[in-house]
């Protein structure tokens, strides 16, 4: 799932772990600057990522919403 936020892309996936006792999943989240070279080409450089929150499998990631102050 991408968002755009104050110039910047959220990409937002779930991840599985192979061996999972607690029956959970992690929701990840990397923040990506875009940028353009002078002949037009879009260029993206990953600022930060990690995982945002951690949610019983049977939980899905339908909607994104981005909140500023």
């Amino acid at each position: 799932m991408l968002v755009s936020c104050g110039g910047k892309l959220l990409f937002l996936w779930e991840g599985y772990m192979k061996h999972n006792p607690s029956n959970r999943k992690k929701i990840w989240c990397a923040e990506i600057r875009l940028k353009t070279d002078d002949e037009g080409e879009v260029w993206g450089n990953v600022e930060w990522i990690d995982v945002v929150q951690s949610v019983p499998t049977q939980c899905e990631l339908l909607h994104c919403l981005v909140v500023s102050l």
